[in-house]
C-alpha cells in the first residue's frame, strides 16, 4: 500500500572497507540479491509509480573502480572518512535523493540501470537481464592458470564474486551467464 503512495526506498550498497576484507564475497552476494530485488520490484510496481519503490546506490563496484583508496575511510579502516562522505557518499544519496526518474541503480553517480526495461514471457514480466559473458574477463589462480567465465560457471556459487585480473571487475558482472539466476 505504501508504494500507491509514492514512498520508496534508498539502499546504500555494501563498501569493500580495508578492515573486513573476510566479509566482501558476503557483501558482494548480499548486493546481487538487493540488485536483483530492486529490479524485480521495479517492474511488479511500475503500473503504481514513476519512481521505483527500491532504489540501489552500487557502492561496492564503484568503490572499487575508484581503487578503493585508504582517504575514503577512517584511521580504523572501516568508517568513511570526511573526504569519503564528501566526495561520494553524500554526492551519489543527493543524486538519486532527487532523481524522479526510473532508475532503479546510481553507481558512479550515474544511473546504471532503469527499471521499465522489461521482457514479456507467456505468463510473467522479467527485468531484461542480459545473459552475455564477456570474453575478455580473466581471473589467475594461485597456480598462476589462467580462467574465464566457463570455469565461473562450474561452481558459481563459489567462483562469481571472484574479481578478475584488471583488479575491479567482479565476475557476477563480467560473467552475467553464468552467475546471474535468470540466465540459468
Amino acid at each position: 500500500k505504501i508504494v500507491s503512495f509514492g514512498a520508496r526506498a534508498l539502499y546504500l550498497g555494501t563498501k569493500p572497507e580495508p578492515s573486513t576484507q573476510y566479509m566482501h564475497s558476503k557483501y558482494r552476494n548480499y548486493d546481487a540479491k538487493i540488485r536483483e530485488y530492486a529490479d524485480i520490484l521495479a517492474v511488479d510496481d511500475s503500473s503504481l509509480t514513476s519512481s521505483p519503490p527500491l532504489v540501489m546506490v552500487d557502492v561496492y563496484p564503484a568503490f572499487v573502480e575508484l581503487g578503493n583508496p585508504k582517504t575514503l575511510y577512517d584511521n580504523d579502516r572501516l568508517h568513511l572518512s570526511d573526504h569519503g562522505y564528501a566526495s561520494y557518499w553524500d554526492i551519489w544519496t543527493t543524486t538519486a535523493l532527487a532523481d524522479t526518474t526510473d532508475c532503479v541503480r546510481w553507481k558512479n553517480n550515474a544511473c546504471d540501470a532503469a527499471g521499465t526495461t522489461t521482457t514479456t514471457t507467456s505468463t510473467t514480466t522479467k527485468p531484461n537481464v542480459s545473459c552475455e559473458n564477456d570474453d575478455t574477463w580473466t581471473f589467475t589462480n594461485r597456480k598462476n592458470k589462467v580462467k574465464n567465465c566457463n570455469w565461473v560457471g562450474m561452481k558459481p556459487g563459489r567462483r562469481c564474486n571472484k574479481i578478475g585480473d584488471d583488479g575491479t571487475t567482479v565476475a557476477s558482472e563480467a560473467c552475467r551467464g553464468a552467475c546471474n539466476e535468470a540466465c540459468l
